[in-house]
């Protein structure tokens, strides 16, 4: 419940005229015993209060019991309106200064007056009443609440705490949590120290399996209480099933709707469309769009006159719809008596059975293939983040952070070495967005100087001499609502870095020859493999544009500082090119991939990329062997075993810092890791990092 200036207000007020006398207020202020007194106007509109500070400073100035108080009162009046909530009064009093304001109704006329006093009373009021709902809520829902304090002693338990855990005859206050459920010791330690709500999906208290879930609630960085909120697994298994029974219901009941008539539609009373088969957005020709929750009188007008609850039930007539005969046959959803709705059968179509038959069969596959093309919608948002292949850590971070990046509008900068996949980042972040547009990319480097401008920004009709006729969009038009991704980006001229941050600042540009400003919407993604602060100190790059550009930024690790992925993406790019040539190479010697990890791949993964197709192309045996690698200079290697890449891994030195940094703590380490104590256990025996004070 809001409490509202109306709930608090003093309805029982003084209300004088400007020619009241000061006799006439004193008497007032004894008879009400109150401290104010509104003054009003003939017509009961307020022109101001008096108080009785007012009044005494009057007296003490010469005034007497009979002067009247037209000139003694205030005019500039803190009003509120009659729907004000506690919270904005409050806020107005405390700006006002004041103690005290007048409640007026949407007539201006005077309801009340409410004190500060009257608004602390109504926050206690709304408090205990938000407290009564929220005891009433905890206390009657399906799930196990126990709230414990910085102690870990119980202070609140509800009743299905109690019904889940089989605790009903017991009073769980002020009892030690770990006593009742000691496996929760390790979790409640790990909730104290990371001050984060802890999911478990899975844990088994008093022999009971549970969905578990502690949630802390912090005050001034400490924490005050912990809410423990729990539900037996089986029964979230039991709603689960009935979930997928009622799907499967609605499933079947919707195929047999949309193959049973050529045409179905069912309305709500006043007509509104909830529900349509295929086959009547292709009587209509229109989209799903322009037809969901329109009136059905709109979409059919021949129906505009007929008054549908008059009609009888199962009434047909021939109507003409898009020009086509239609036979409309009309019934009432009727339940209690009280008509719901209407559902319209519409027959179009003469065919014979085998047509029907087939008209069928089409519907039903139609249906699958629009299921299939939705899935693979769905698992082509993710296989672009799949297309990233990597153990390296460096770039997991940068995977893990691409879907959170690609929700904003943000300005991304991607640095790194040619061939180190900048590209597949930015595609990334595309596909990845909510973006409806294309994504246009553009290499600045690879186009001259005094063309590059006309592909940027377009240029209309006449220009140049040989410019199209009826002009050409630049990239920045036909990158409207989608991304555009600016590779090479250190090489744009400085000609040209001008005009790009007007484009990024304004998000409107001018085509060349043009003298009407075209706005877009877009996302700008650039790339580069060049030093751009080093660029902006020798005066070839403007700094505003840089710092424009560089909101958010990835750096891309060349291959040789990620070694580890070496193994992962010859597997890859063999198993790409055997399918592209029609090969079944099983492998590459171990001798090869020993010299490839020490090999320094100055080209990176596209060097990496087309080294292994040379090689699939030229091989015709199931072993990738030295003969094929000749391209490359090889360097001559002992053996660079698994040990060797593990030593390499960036995902080890950074196990070592953070143990450093956080003086040996596992928790602390396995919080900034985002994993488990249990995974960071793992890893320190995987890497053979020791747990010595030389980390301390």
């Amino acid at each position: 419940m809001v409490f509202t200036s109306l709930d608090l207000i003093t309805t029982d007020f003084i209300k004088l005229k400007p020619q009241s006398t000061i006799s006439e207020v004193l008497t007032a202020f004894i008879e009400y015993r109150s401290d104010i007194a509104c003054v009003v106007d003939s017509q009961e509109l307020l022109v101001g209060i008096t108080t009785k500070y007012v009044i005494y400073r009057a007296l003490l100035a010469g005034a007497t019991l009979n002067t009247p108080i037209d000139t003694l009162y205030l005019s500039n009046v803190l009003t509120l309106n009659s729907d004000e909530d506690l919270h904005s009064g409050r806020q107005k009093l405390l700006k006002a200064n004041v103690a005290h304001a007048v409640v007026l109704d949407e007539e201006k006329k005077i309801l009340g007056v409410v004190t500060k006093s009257d608004l602390i009373q109504g926050f206690f009021r709304e408090r205990a009443v938000f407290i009564e709902r929220l005891n009433s809520i905890t206390q009657n829902i399906p799930i196990g609440i126990i709230v414990i304090d910085n102690n870990k002693q119980v202070i609140h338990s509800n009743k299905a705490s109690h019904e889940i855990l089989g605790l009903t005859h017991h009073n769980l206050d002020n009892l030690l949590l770990t006593d009742l459920f000691p496996e929760l010791g390790h979790y409640l330690e790990e909730i104290f120290s990371r001050k984060e709500k802890l999911i478990l999906n899975k844990l088994a208290l008093r022999n009971l399996n549970c969905f578990v879930t502690l949630l802390p609630l912090v005050e001034c960085e400490k924490i005050d209480s912990v809410s423990i909120i729990f539900q037996e697994l089986s029964s979230l298994d039991n709603i689960a099933l009935e979930l997928k029974t009622t799907q499967g219901l609605i499933n079947t009941l919707q195929t047999v709707l949309e193959n049973t008539y050529d045409a179905l539609v069912i309305t709500d009373l006043l007509g509104r469309i909830n529900f349509y088969s295929k086959s009547f957005s292709e009587l209509l020709g229109l989209s799903s769009s322009r037809i969901l929750e329109q009136k059905i009188v709109d979409l059919i007008p021949a129906l505009a006159h007929k008054k549908l609850p008059l009609l009888p039930d199962d009434y047909s007539e021939v109507i003409l719809i898009n020009n086509t005969n239609c036979l409309v046959s009309i019934h009432k959803i009727i339940s209690k008596k009280e008509i719901y709705g209407y559902i319209f059968k519409i027959t179009y179509k003469q065919i014979d059975h085998l047509k029907t038959l087939l008209s069928r069969l089409q519907t039903l596959e139609s249906m699958v293939d629009s299921t299939k093309l939705m899935e693979a919608n769905a698992v082509n948002e993710l296989s672009c983040l799949k297309k990233i292949i990597t153990v390296n850590p460096l770039v997991n971070n940068i995977k893990q952070e691409l879907p959170i990046i690609a929700k904003t509008n943000s300005t991304v900068l991607i640095l790194g070495e040619s061939g180190t996949g900048k590209e597949l980042i930015a595609n990334a972040v595309h596909e990845l967005s909510n973006r409806s547009g294309k994504f246009i990319k553009i290499n600045c480097a690879s186009i001259p100087a005094d063309l590059l401008e006309s592909e940027l920004f377009g240029y209309e009709e006449g220009a140049f001499s040989g410019a199209k006729k009826g002009g050409k969009p630049g990239k920045f038009e036909l990158a409207h609502k989608g991304t555009i991704f600016l590779d090479e980006i250190g090489d744009l001229p400085l000609t040209l870095q001008a005009k790009l941050l007007r484009v990024l600042e304004d998000k409107c540009f001018d085509r060349i020859g043009g003298t009407k400003p075209l706005s877009v919407d877009i996302r700008f993604i650039a790339a580069t493999n060049k030093n751009l602060r080093v660029l902006m100190t020798e005066g070839k790059y403007r700094e505003d544009l840089f710092y424009r550009l560089n909101v958010i930024n990835f750096e891309v690790p060349p291959l040789r500082k990620r070694r580890e992925d070496i193994p992962i993406l010859i597997k890859h790019f063999l198993s790409v090119f055997n399918a592209q040539y029609q090969k079944e190479i099983m492998d590459v010697s171990h001798d090869i991939i020993n010299s490839l990890l020490n090999y320094n791949w100055y080209g990176n993964v596209r060097e990496l990329m087309n080294v292994i197709e040379r090689a699939v192309i030229l091989c015709k045996e199931p072993l990738l062997s030295k003969n094929y690698f000749e391209m490359i200079d090889l360097p001559q290697t002992e053996d660079f075993a698994e040990a060797n890449i593990l030593e390499l891994s960036p995902e080890k030195q950074m196990i070592i810092s953070l143990l450093k940094e956080y003086n040996n703590s596992k928790s602390k380490v396995a919080a900034h890791l985002g994993i488990s104590r249990v995974t960071l256990y793992k890893k320190l025996k995987k890497y053979d990092i020791k747990s010595t004070p030389d980390y301390r």
